[in-house]
């Protein structure tokens, strides 16, 4: 019984993070999403005083470039709960976000000022925007509402 639990638990996770389709609400958006990516992102940036710039710089790079698909992810299911199309969005960021990395892997440049309050901007806005209530064209609506 434990074992089916677990890997009922499993399964869930891959699909929670592994796909940017469906809904999700306000509160899995902030309990799954933001807090678990902004805190050890926050923590690197954070600690670029005390290791140095270039080891900072380095730890801010990897931690960004790891967590952007589960940004994508995350992003594209709140804002398609309501109604806007979540993929293309977030998908842009993302994408605009590797490519900055890839430009400027010091984490300098215009291009990563932008993106960063962008994206900050944008993940706000999902985070306090209430969702659709019902079904719509990206699933049934997380709370159960019809």
């Amino acid at each position: 019984m434990a074992l089916t639990q677990w890997a009922d638990s499993l399964r869930r996770i891959l699909i929670l993070y592994g796909s940017p389709r469906g809904r999700i609400n306000r509160k899995k958006y902030l309990l799954w999403f933001a807090v678990p990516i902004a805190v050890p992102q926050l923590a690197v940036f954070s600690a670029v005083g005390i290791v140095g710039p270039e080891l900072g710089l380095t730890l801010m790079w990897w931690t960004g470039l790891v967590f952007v698909w589960p940004e994508f992810v995350g992003l594209a299911k709140r804002l398609q709960d309501f109604g806007a199309p979540g993929v293309a969005v977030s998908g842009v960021l993302a994408g605009a976000s590797v490519l900055q990395r890839l430009t400027y892997p010091d984490g300098i440049g215009l291009l990563g000022d932008v993106l960063t309050w962008l994206g900050a901007a944008v993940a706000l806005f999902a985070l306090f925007t209430k969702g659709e209530p019902g079904e719509n064209r990206y699933g049934p609506d997380p709370l159960g509402v019809s």
